[in-house]
């Protein structure tokens, strides 16, 4: 929903539907990116995101589609969190060495 009012503020006007899709498209691109976390040693973050996606269902949990979307994405990363620490991963792990930034 903020990125449908940001684009009603932009002057941009959707109809509610619409508005409701965007929603939904934005929070299935949000779960992937979770989901890819969580397989590689980012189960912290996929679980703040599962913390936003119940946000979600408080504020915007009236409309079905976003509500579905929502649980969904709860399930499938509450999910793959659970299936990495059962493999034995830490529920963080960094993966690369620390970077060094060089002055020229």
């Amino acid at each position: 929903m903020a990125t449908a009012l940001f684009l009603r503020e932009q002057g941009v006007a959707f109809d509610t539907d619409t508005e409701v899709y965007i929603t939904v498209g934005v929070l299935i691109a949000l779960i992937g990116v979770a989901i890819w976390l969580a397989t590689r040693g980012g189960q912290a973050i996929a679980l703040t995101i599962v913390w936003a996606l119940v946000g979600v269902i408080v504020e915007r949990g009236t409309y079905t589609p976003i509500y579905f979307t929502a649980i969904t994405g709860i399930i499938l990363l509450v999910g793959a969190v659970l299936y990495t620490v059962y493999q034995g991963k830490k529920l963080y792990e960094q993966d690369a060495p620390p970077t060094r930034i060089m002055m020229t």
